[in-house]
């Protein structure tokens, strides 16, 4: 690093403290391009919108200068046949374990926030002819990730990939046991609804609000049942909303299960109230409408209207993460498949994305990209350089 400067208490200082130390598994005696370089050096491409390999190191060149004020670049760019192998080399655990910790540091702890988990696929991390073949006859499966999202910040706090012979649960549970979760609320769609999965959201001080699956039948079936009780009591919100072509009213109903004859809610930790959503839609210029129910189950002793506006939240990291990164950071157009590269470009996808989202005010994330690849300042402003 240049030492003529002092970054302490900048974004750089930060960067350095998780990955300068960061365990490189490479050939100590042969390492031109030092790996908190080459990470560095990424983020700063894909925050002004270069995203290939070739397009990485095209960026590195260019702003060689720029990039040489904070790191030595001794040997200058690394070729795009050096990156690939550099990230896809990084052992993924070591490197999503660093993550949490530089974005506990840079953007503060997970705790006493509402997170949203949820997995998503990189659907080009494996090619499409095989996708549709079985493991034995040469068959690949895209990339699977998990990742937690803090809404409210517009932070992802964790990401998990999941490894090839495991689902989506357990790259929650690694997640959940990597966090501070005290006084953090989990929401979560049916995927995860599992009482290994609240009994660790519990163990670390968190809360739950989780969809119920219909392959749950009998808390399923009793959750129908008790909502259609009339002699139940249940606490009640409903909220309507007009806008782009369609007219959406969503009923909240909130019932204590502690209440109800039926035992076997006892058997999953923690469960307090259960919540019933019932959702009606109707798109306008077409006429077409829809009428949804849902239930979700929850530790939490809270109005109804703070349950429905977490529930409401929740699909956030559809609208605001996932969606983001498909159409703004192009993920699911990305052919990189070598080693761990699928896994560890989308963390660094999402460590750019973390630091627009701090700094990026009301301007869109298209517009603040633009802003750094073509101002120097800009970048500077965004990684907290300057």
């Amino acid at each position: 690093m240049n030492t003529n400067q002092d970054y302490s208490n900048t974004g750089l200082e930060y960067f350095s403290e998780f990955f300068d130390s960061f365990d490189d598994p490479r050939d100590s005696s042969r390492i031109r391009y030092p790996l908190v370089e080459v990470l560095f050096l990424c983020v700063c491409s894909i925050l002004s919108g270069y995203e290939s390999n070739r397009g990485i190191e095209n960026f590195g060149k260019l702003k060689l200068d720029w990039l040489r004020q904070y790191f030595p670049f001794e040997y200058g760019i690394p070729t795009h046949e050096t990156i690939a192998d550099v990230i896809g080399f990084l052992d993924k655990r070591a490197f999503e374990s660093a993550f949490v910790a530089w974005g506990n540091s840079y953007f503060g702890q997970s705790n006493g926030l509402l997170l949203h988990l949820d997995g998503k696929r990189l659907n080009n991390s494996a090619p499409r002819t095989l996708q549709s073949l079985k493991e034995e006859d040469g068959g690949q499966r895209p990339h699977a990730i998990v990742n937690a999202y803090a809404s409210q910040s517009g932070i992802i706090v964790a990401h998990n990939s999941i490894s090839e012979h495991n689902d989506e649960r357990q790259g929650a549970k690694d997640i959940i046991d990597q966090l501070n979760l005290k006084n953090a609320t989990i929401t979560a769609d049916s995927n995860f609804c599992d009482k290994d999965i609240l009994k660790r959201i519990l163990k670390k001080e968190g809360h739950y609000i989780i969809a119920l699956k219909k392959s749950h039948p009998i808390l399923y079936q009793l959750a129908e049942q008790y909502f259609d009780d009339v002699r139940m009591d249940k606490t009640c919100y409903h909220s309507e909303e007009t806008g782009h072509g369609r007219k959406e009213s969503r009923t909240y109903l909130s019932m204590r299960v502690d209440f109800l004859p039926d035992q076997k809610f006892k058997e999953y930790p923690g469960l307090y109230r259960i919540v019933k959503v019932r959702r009606q839609r109707t798109v306008l210029r077409k006429n077409k409408a829809s009428d949804e129910t849902h239930y979700y189950i929850t530790d939490l002793d809270q109005p109804v209207q703070y349950l429905a506006q977490s529930i409401r939240d929740h699909w956030r990291i559809e609208n605001n993460l996932h969606w983001v990164l498909d159409v703004e950071f192009r993920e699911d157009e990305s052919t990189k498949r070598t080693g761990h590269q699928a896994a560890n470009f989308s963390l660094i996808r999402k460590m750019a994305l973390n630091l627009i989202n701090q700094k990026r005010g009301k301007k869109s994330i298209k517009a603040t990209r633009m802003s750094c690849a073509l101002s120097d300042q800009a970048r500077s402003d965004i990684l907290k350089l300057s």
